[in-house]
């Protein structure tokens, strides 16, 4: 989801399943997992929960928990940072391959899974953080 400009993304390379975290084309963050991906069947699982809201006029942004997992392994991280609102309009939601502008450094687009991908879940239950004046001040700056 996103782009070069920030998003984050899942992915196999080496072997590994990494998570990418791309805060505004400035910094990266990366949780790699120690150990291969099974070359099965495999179900692989990322959850993320941030752990304040965002406060855009204090220029500090949501830092979080982030996990990725499968049945055999977890490994776990802490994002410092993670974009508070909302991504580019350069960059969407795609399973299997990178569209446009990568995400991450890591890869180049179009970056395809060549294994099988039997499905997707994403799960965005919890609460949900509105901030709608932060949403209006970050609209306004696009003009």
């Amino acid at each position: 989801m996103g782009s070069t400009s920030g998003g984050y993304t899942l992915f196999i390379q080496d072997k590994k399943l990494h998570y990418a975290h791309n805060y505004v084309a400035s910094k990266q963050f990366v949780i790699s997992t120690d150990a291969d991906v099974p070359e099965r069947t495999a179900e692989v699982r990322f959850e993320f929960e941030p752990k304040s809201k965002p406060d855009i006029t204090a220029k500090a942004h949501p830092e979080s928990h982030s996990c990725i997992s499968t049945a055999n392994w977890l490994k776990e991280g802490k994002l410092p940072v993670t974009v508070p609102l909302a991504f580019g309009l350069g960059g969407g939601l795609t399973v299997g391959r990178g569209a446009g502008s990568p995400i991450s450094s890591r890869f180049k687009n179009p970056f395809e899974f060549t294994g099988t991908i039997h499905g997707v879940v994403i799960d965005v239950s919890g609460d949900l953080i509105v901030d709608k004046e932060s949403e209006m001040r970050a609209v306004m700056t696009r003009q």
